[in-house]
């Protein structure tokens, strides 16, 4: 199915926000219990595009990079994952410290809103909020 991904995000670092937003295109399909999305980003320092699949199983969502930087983030409520951001200059240990995780699915819309707090290399870095929302497109 066609979908209309809006992602918003939030850091906060200290004193400092940064905070982004991505509108684009994906496609959406649920199989064996599991909900995919699946879009690309591109951003303004690379002309290579990033392909980005996020899953939704239960209570724990997967949100997997693949381009010039590869990350897979695994968010489950109040549970510490870590992964390896892989970028061209070498690998970095990132933790993700999921604080809250909702995901709200109804007809032609899924919400999801994941906090959680960022490590590297077991230093704490930032505090994130991250709000998707898919939508059926038409």
């Amino acid at each position: 199915k066609d979908v209309l991904i809006t992602v918003n995000g939030l850091r906060l670092e200290g004193s400092e926000a940064d905070d982004i937003e991505l509108v684009t295109s994906g496609t959406y399909y649920s199989k064996r219990g599991k909900d995919y999305i699946l879009y690309e980003e591109h951003l303004q320092e690379t002309d290579e595009a990033t392909k980005c699949n996020i899953i939704i199983d239960n209570n724990k969502v997967d949100i997997i990079k693949h381009g010039p930087a590869n990350v897979h983030m695994i968010f489950e409520k109040l549970k510490m994952n870590s992964s390896y951001y892989q970028t061209p200059f070498g690998s970095i240990l990132v933790g993700f410290y999921t604080t809250d995780l909702k995901v709200k699915k109804e007809d032609d819309e899924i919400r999801i809103s994941i906090k959680y707090n960022l490590n590297v290399n077991y230093n704490h870095i930032s505090e994130n909020d991250i709000m998707i929302k898919v939508q059926a497109k038409g």
